[in-house]
């Protein structure tokens, strides 16, 4: 994946993960419902142009990630009532 992408649209998409490698630096949304995601990274990412999260329907969710570097945050949609979601975001 390009370290220039500004929308991520993934519906039901596969990976458990996004790779380890993968620079959100750039993303405004990040639109991935229904998908087999457990987390979208590990450690803390650089979300300063980030938006919208959607990871409705996410039923193997177990972890959102740190958002405290995402300043422009205004949604995340997270609605699943049969998620295994354990960790809460950090917004401040």
């Amino acid at each position: 994946m390009t370290n220039k992408l500004r929308c991520l649209h993934w519906d039901e998409g596969c990976l458990k993960s996004l790779p380890s490698k993968f620079c959100v630096e750039q993303l405004v949304e990040i639109s991935m419902p229904r998908s087999k995601l457990k987390q979208l990274w590990n450690g803390v990412q650089n979300l300063v142009n980030l938006k919208t999260i959607d990871l409705r329907e996410s039923q193997d969710l177990i972890e959102i990630p740190n958002l405290f570097t995402a300043r422009k945050l205004e949604r995340v949609a997270h609605l699943s009532k049969k998620s295994q979601l354990q960790c809460v975001p950090t917004f401040c």
